[in-house]
């Protein structure tokens, strides 16, 4: 009686001691928001994890900073089927990313460009939450709508334009100060640093020979050709 007694309390023991024990938790591994379509030169990404360089085919994260090296170009592939295609000196973070086909009002992306140039084209985020995705600057907010952009940054400004655009829609940039939109493609708009838009001129021709060289850069890499300002 004795000897089941004492088994009693050392079974019993040890039940408490092992849930009241604290559990460990492994934390998530972050999920890829998209990855390198091709790359040129070095390009180096940093997020919460540290800085790393980037790969073709390499992944990049939600709150990822990716920032091109002299000489260096980069395409960046999303699951949404949209890319983002750096200049060299470049630096661009990728804010925010949600993808949801299936819940539409969840999709959203959020890009901020610090410095240089970037071109874009949008894909299911748009199509499913047209309102949902913002390209950033320091001096201006892009809201772009169902089409291919470019925002290039520049010691007295800022210049944000559309190379295409799906018939329709309308692409709205706003400052702290001003407000217009463009319904056609192949115009642009000059912020200045007081956080004036000027008027909508037509993107020059300099711009599109720098735009095209990127892209003919990534096309060595089995990248999208080159896109001329144009209206789908």
């Amino acid at each position: 009686m004795v000897r089941h007694f004492r088994f009693f309390w050392v079974a019993a023991a040890a039940w408490l001691l092992f849930f009241s024990a604290p559990t460990v938790v492994e934390a998530a591994s972050p999920e890829a928001i998209g990855k390198v379509g091709a790359l040129v030169g070095a390009v180096v990404a940093e997020g919460p994890g540290g800085k790393r360089t980037l790969q073709e085919g390499g992944a990049v994260y939600t709150s990822d900073s990716i920032a091109t090296m002299a000489g260096a170009n980069c395409r960046i592939d999303f699951t949404d089927n949209s890319t983002l295609s750096l200049d060299e000196n470049s630096r661009v973070e990728l804010t925010e990313y949600v993808y949801a086909p299936n819940q539409p009002s969840m999709s959203k992306a959020v890009l901020k460009l610090f410095k240089g140039l970037c071109r874009a084209v949008t894909g299911g985020i748009v199509k499913h939450n047209p309102q949902a995705y913002t390209l950033r600057t320091p001096l201006a907010n892009f809201g772009i709508r169902g089409t291919e952009f470019y925002a290039s940054i520049e010691p007295n400004g800022e210049n944000l334009g559309v190379l295409a655009m799906d018939r329709g829609h309308t692409v709205e940039i706003w400052t702290k100060v001003d407000r217009l939109q463009i319904k056609e493609a192949g115009y642009f708009t000059r912020v200045s640093m007081d956080g004036k838009l000027s008027p909508l001129m037509q993107i020059p021709k300099n711009v599109t020979n720098q735009i095209m060289r990127v892209q003919q850069n990534m096309m060595r890499l089995k990248a999208a050709p080159p896109t001329m300002p144009h209206r789908r």
